[in-house]
């Protein structure tokens, strides 16, 4: 809840960046990255989030036909 607030916030401040055109949009990429002295596989003690946006044209120049996807909770990539 909190991250989502965050990047509406941030939205509405760099609004001015968001194209008008039709196709185009505001790509919003959020990244969290661990930050500890050490290299190896195990939790973060300490971690990094940052945000980086660009605005963006259209990907497919012709248009594309959306799919839809089945999503389940069942499964988790990583937590």
């Amino acid at each position: 809840a909190e991250l989502t607030k965050l990047l509406k916030e941030l939205v509405k401040t760099e609004e001015r960046w968001i194209p008008k055109e039709k196709g185009f949009s505001l790509y919003i990429r959020p990244t969290i990255i661990g930050t500890q002295e050490y290299i190896g596989v195990s939790p973060a003690d300490s971690c990094k989030l940052f945000v980086i946006t660009c605005p963006v044209g259209p990907y497919y120049p012709t248009g594309f036909k959306a799919v839809s996807l089945y999503a389940t909770t069942e499964f988790v990539r990583s937590w």
